[in-house]
């Protein structure tokens, strides 16, 4: 087998059936190859983190790591503490890179606005600095450099954001701040709240919950059809994952959003603006765990039975790579991806577009495509609407 691996791009496909100026039906269908990790087995353990690597190039720190996670325990190799930090860093520094790009560019550019491209370049360049610590020599101690880099991280995005400290503790500071208008992702909340879309999309879709591993394991390992990678559930339920799951507990969406809007779209927002402005805080309390905490806290330590599970939080949303092996050879591959959960044909955007009014169809699909973009496909997407 060549190292040029075949990826899992696809597209999703979201039609949709209106009568009466609302919408009658939703059909979303997918072409993603949730079954293309398969060209791993054969493989040995140690060269599928790296094979991985090949394979994915959405959220590749997230992937790598999930798998090194899953062969560690396969192999019965407890992680190394610092080397455990290190890439559980890589993998928040890749969420911070994808949710700057989402509020700076993406939001303003679905809204009519103009996308701050400038202060995405310096993100990308704080971003950098961040990265280029996390790949030096492993014999670096990155604690204090890395406590650094975050701290002028933080102050670049607060910049580009227009953002005080405090200015999004609860819901008339954050409308204050969006009717302020100072950048275009504040604009862009101001547009939502204006164009009265906070509840757009709202379902009776929960957030994912905990899963215990075993659990979680004993169903991955029944899923021989590969329907469970597929259309994931969990005990009958279908569920979502991403910043909205995460941040769910956060007092500005528990003590306002959620029981005004539900899960609409003003919440999806709020939750990945407020998980972009936590990330680094929490970076910082990563390299603050005492190593003895450092280890209790690791995805999980190696059992040496051959069989693995690593689960990770993208910046998509929850992320689980099982493997099996036989003498250090992968027999079974496979993978959970939060696409699957959030694109279910009976998950959270089927359920919050059925019955939306769509009177006016041009203007009822741009605010399909930023409900879309708030749910975050790894892939692209399109929409016929009939």
């Amino acid at each position: 087998m060549s190292d040029t691996l075949p990826g899992l791009e696809g597209r999703i496909h979201v039609q949709l059936r209106l009568k009466a100026g609302r919408v009658a039906d939703v059909t979303v269908t997918s072409t993603r190859r949730v079954q293309a990790c398969r060209v791993l087995e054969g493989r040995g353990l140690e060269e599928v983190p790296r094979l991985v690597s090949l394979l994915f190039s959405v959220c590749r720190n997230a992937q790598v790591q999930a798998a090194q996670t899953a062969c560690e325990q396969a192999m019965g190799q407890a992680p190394d503490p610092a080397g455990w930090v290190r890439r559980e860093l890589q993998v928040l520094a890749e969420t911070l890179h994808e949710h700057c790009r989402m509020v700076l560019v993406d939001w303003p550019f679905l809204l009519g606005e103009e996308p701050d491209v400038a202060g995405f370049a310096r993100v990308r360049a704080a971003l950098h600095d961040i990265r280029r610590v996390l790949t030096a020599d492993e014999n670096v101690v990155v604690d204090r450099a890395v406590s650094d880099t975050l701290k002028a991280f933080g102050t670049v995005v607060r910049e580009c954001l227009a953002l005080d400290a405090d200015v999004l503790g609860d819901e008339a500071a954050l409308r204050t701040w969006a009717h302020a208008r100072r950048g275009p992702t504040a604009r862009s909340l101001h547009r939502v709240l204006e164009m009265g879309l906070g509840g757009f999309g709202r379902s009776d879709v929960a957030p994912l919950p905990p899963i215990d591993p075993g659990d979680l394991d004993a169903a991955l390992n029944a899923d021989w059809a590969g329907e469970l990678a597929a259309r994931p559930h969990w005990q009958g339920r279908v569920y979502e994952t991403g910043p909205l799951a995460r941040m769910h507990d956060h007092p500005l969406l528990m003590g306002a959003l959620l029981e005004r809007y539900g899960n609409g779209l003003l919440t999806r927002l709020a939750a990945r603006l407020l998980e972009l402005l936590a990330l680094p805080q929490r970076m910082c309390n990563l390299l603050n765990l005492p190593d003895l905490e450092r280890e209790i806290h690791q995805s999980g330590c190696g059992n040496g039975t051959g069989i693995g599970l690593g689960v990770v939080e993208a910046a998509r949303g929850r992320l689980v790579h099982r493997v099996e092996a036989v003498d250090g050879k992968v027999v079974r591959y496979q993978i959970l991806a939060p696409t699957e959960w959030n694109f279910h044909p009976e998950g959270a955007l089927t359920r919050g577009l059925l019955h939306s009014d769509a009177g006016d169809v041009e203007m009822f699909r741009r605010n399909l495509s930023l409900l879309v973009a708030a749910l975050d496909p790894c892939v692209a997407y399109d929409v016929t609407v009939q």
